[in-house]
């Protein structure tokens, strides 16, 4: 009768408290694990049975991202020997491919044997982490966009300034690559388009250039943004066609997002490329930044060449 008691108290807390389920699991001496208990809303959040926690244990470890395994074990050892809280928050996949958020905190107690068991809660909070990345990742954009405007006030020539900018969103913004194009006609149906500055990786942009074929060419996001006047956002670069012409590179140098905006200097065409080791990297809040930015530098060049009484820059150099 105790044990039911037990159960319905633990199931009404799980109806209250959302995204919560209760786990107990020991650990003898020589360093096996054994789940005791675990509650019926782990198949809810996890995808994956009670029925099968209690048969293998290790079913709950193999879907955690492997870059918090290390950071799970430390926490669990020094709970083991102290007695303190485990306390913890990873990252975990579900076997139908979700990423979701969670928090373990369990207490430990002595068992029988010299066996130490955790009682705690696993707590779903992936609704919590994407907010707090998204007001990171807001506030980082912002001081990238204030970072620019001050390259721009303390810059007199066109080149220096496009070249402060791609460093800066390398080494400052964390991007894999940034680089400038400009579209140079070379009769009314022929234009071929070149660097005009960059940052970052730049063998990959180096092969991405040598790769090119006219048709290839005139299907990648680049031409697609010069002739549409419109950024051109690929969010997975793997599974776009898009890049299908450039798969073999982008998977040799980790290359999974990239960012292409076209703007006008007077008459002259540009884009903006930027790229990310990240999928999912770029978002509208991130885009309208950079349209931003540009809007800014472009401003900037004008009046750069107004002062020093020239068109184009890059013919000069």
């Amino acid at each position: 009768m105790e044990d039911i008691d037990k159960l319905k108290l633990i199931e009404r807390i799980e109806n209250q408290v959302s995204g919560s389920m209760f786990c107990r699991w020991e650990r003898m001496p020589d360093g096996k694990r054994s789940v005791l208990f675990i509650s019926r809303n782990i198949y809810k959040y996890l995808k994956i049975s009670e029925k099968d926690i209690m048969t293998n244990p290790c079913i709950l470890l193999d879907n955690v991202l492997a870059r918090y395994i290390p950071g799970l074990k430390e926490q669990e050892e020094l709970s083991y020997h102290t007695f303190g809280i485990l306390d913890y928050e990873l990252e975990y996949q579900t076997p139908l491919g979700q990423l979701i958020w969670l928090h373990l905190r369990a207490i430990p107690d002595k068992g029988a044997n010299c066996n130490v068991v955790w009682s705690g809660i696993i707590t779903d909070i992936t609704k919590r982490k994407k907010e707090e990345y998204r007001q990171q990742k807001i506030n980082h954009e912002f001081r990238m966009f204030s970072m620019v405007n001050d390259l721009i006030l303390n810059s007199s020539m066109e080149s220096a300034l496009f070249d402060k900018v791609c460093n800066s969103l390398v080494n400052f913004g964390g991007y894999e690559l940034v680089w400038f194009s400009g579209k140079v006609h070379l009769s009314e149906e022929n234009f071929i388009i070149h660097p005009v500055s960059y940052a970052g990786n730049i063998d990959y942009l180096n092969e991405m250039l040598m790769d090119i074929e006219r048709e290839k060419y005139m299907k990648g996001p680049t031409v697609m943004a010069y002739n549409s006047g419109r950024p051109v956002t690929t969010n997975d670069i793997e599974n776009s066609e898009d890049f299908g012409a450039w798969r073999c590179t982008t998977r040799k140098h980790k290359v999974a997002s990239s960012l292409v905006i076209p703007f006008m200097v007077g008459d002259e065409n540009y884009t903006m490329n930027i790229y990310s080791n990240k999928t999912r990297t770029f978002d509208d809040h991130e885009v309208s930044v950079f349209k931003r930015m540009l809007k800014n530098i472009v401003t900037a060049v004008a009046g750069i060449r107004g002062r020093m009484g020239i068109k184009t820059q890059w013919e000069q150099d």
